[in-house]
């Protein structure tokens, strides 16, 4: 059994002006499952197409890790959309509108800022990985491995795991995030045991913290056979 949640929502687009108009249509969120688009021009169906975080990367118009729709607008045209949305997960439904080349700067801004922020968690690793080699404890190496696995849980969130890892393979998504987001808490607690010597100092936490471990290996386990 599992569990869907659904919302259907019209939107009106109006080019008021005399010039032509290229513009977007931008779901940020990338882990909807299903997004059914409809276009309507002049009352009739002019285009409609199926994409989302459980369809392939290649139904995407746009080439994307968020869910983008371009339209084109004659003067003074109007076109309605008609949006069915279909998730197991949260459905935020925020939409964003822009011109063709507003948006293509944004895509370009926010390029930038993902490489400066992950060639920065690299930088982070590789330190601390060397560490480990140079000094051998082991509290560098469970410290690289959560945070190895929290930069690829981070590409999740953000579709860019999909969109560069497995693009013809989106049944992954259906587990990746909580099964990368039970791992990452499980590698914490073995960074937390080892930097804060619990074993020796507190018999009592050092019990609660092997709790915790089993409890994530069994959320790890139910990812696979659990809605």
């Amino acid at each position: 059994m599992s569990c869907h949640s659904s919302v259907r929502g019209v939107v009106k687009c109006v080019n008021n002006s005399n010039a032509h108009q290229s513009n977007i249509i931008k779901f940020p969120y990338p882990l909807l499952d299903y997004i059914e688009v409809l276009e309507y021009a002049h009352g009739a169906l002019s285009d409609k197409y199926l994409t989302g975080n459980l369809t392939k990367f290649s139904t995407r118009k746009e080439s994307s890790n968020m869910f983008v729709i371009p339209y084109e607008l004659d003067a003074n045209e109007t076109k309605e959309f008609i949006f069915k949305v279909n998730s197991e997960g949260a459905l935020n439904l925020k939409m964003n509108f822009y011109s063709k080349n507003d948006y293509y700067q944004e895509v370009k801004y926010n390029l930038m800022s993902l490489g400066i922020y992950y060639g920065a968690v690299l930088i982070m690793l590789i330190y601390n990985l060397l560490l480990y080699f140079m000094i051998k404890e082991r509290v560098y190496l469970y410290y690289v491995l959560f945070h190895f696995d929290y930069l690829f849980l981070q590409l999740g969130l953000n579709g860019l795991a999909f969109e560069h890892f497995w693009p013809n393979t989106p049944e992954i998504n259906s587990y990746y995030i909580l099964f990368m987001l039970a791992l990452s808490n499980y590698l914490s607690i073995p960074f937390s045991m080892s930097f804060l010597n619990v074993k020796e100092l507190h018999k009592n936490i050092y019990t609660y913290f092997k709790f915790l471990k089993f409890i994530f290996v069994v959320i790890i386990v139910l990812n696979f056979v659990a809605p």
